[in-house]
């Protein structure tokens, strides 16, 4: 591309008009990278552009290129079948679901730098909503994470010594979203706590990296493992702690297995 632009600055008009055409023809193979077949620019990210007296421009980065980077965004997130949810798509029926959309709507509108954090029931849809935010974070080109607490916890303890453990660390640490979901799921132990949840929870906090949370545990449960994490994550997330109770009422799957 830089040789393309080289030669039109410096050649004349006519050549560079038929340039400009063979150019925009030339077949790219971005399409082999993504799979995103665009007939505008034919798989090479960008266009040339001539001004109103025939005369090439500039070299024009294509429209396929957001679709290409929010691809590129989603299949680095780790999210897998979980980019299918938007918070648009959440069924809210009851008082306390249209709360829950209403709230995870408003996080994603304001866009700033509070942390978002599901609390309690199992089968509500916190993975819905909390995964949903991360999907339309992505669509704002911003890097997102996902992180499964029980998986990573384990491969942590199993490998703390290896550096595959301390760079995995690292990136979650710094990613510009993450989302830690069912933080504290299972059996945690004091290490995990300590040492796992706060050096990565704390991270976050000091650098004000927004964060998306969902766990089983009530937040005074929280509190009971650990309250400076606890309280690290309601100060960040202020407006946009959701508490659930724990009530066959809301849960989804609950209700699914009785239609």
């Amino acid at each position: 591309m830089d040789k393309i632009q080289n030669f039109l600055n410096n050649g004349n008009s006519e050549i560079q008009c038929d340039i400009t055409k063979l150019a925009n023809d030339e077949i790219g193979h971005l399409n082999d990278l993504d799979g995103i077949d665009c007939p505008i620019c034919k798989n090479k990210g960008y266009i040339l552009l001539d001004d109103d007296n025939g005369v090439t421009q500039s070299l024009v980065s294509c429209k396929c290129m957001h679709l290409r980077k929010v691809k590129r965004l989603a299949d680095e997130s780790g999210l897998g079948e979980l980019l299918k949810h938007r918070v648009k798509n959440y069924e809210a029926k009851e008082e306390w679901q249209k709360k829950v959309k209403n709230t995870a709507a408003h996080y994603v509108r304001t866009d700033n730098n509070c942390w978002f954090c599901m609390l309690g029931q199992s089968g509500a849809g916190k993975t819905h909503i909390c995964s949903a935010i991360c999907n339309a974070f992505m669509e704002m080109y911003k890097d997102v994470r996902y992180l499964a607490w029980n998986d990573f916890a384990t491969f942590y303890k199993e490998n703390m010594k290896n550096v595959a453990s301390k760079d995995l660390m690292r990136e979650y640490q710094q990613v510009e979203v993450l989302y830690i979901d069912d933080l504290f799921k299972g059996a945690d132990t004091e290490y995990d706590i300590k040492n796992i949840a706060f050096d990565l929870i704390n991270y976050r906090y000091n650098n004000r990296l927004k964060t998306i949370i969902s766990s089983e545990r009530s937040f005074k449960q929280l509190c009971e493992l650990d309250e400076a994490i606890a309280y690290r994550i309601a100060e960040m997330c202020q407006d946009y702690l959701i508490r659930i109770p724990k009530t066959q009422s809301n849960n989804y799957r609950i209700k699914k297995s009785k239609v």
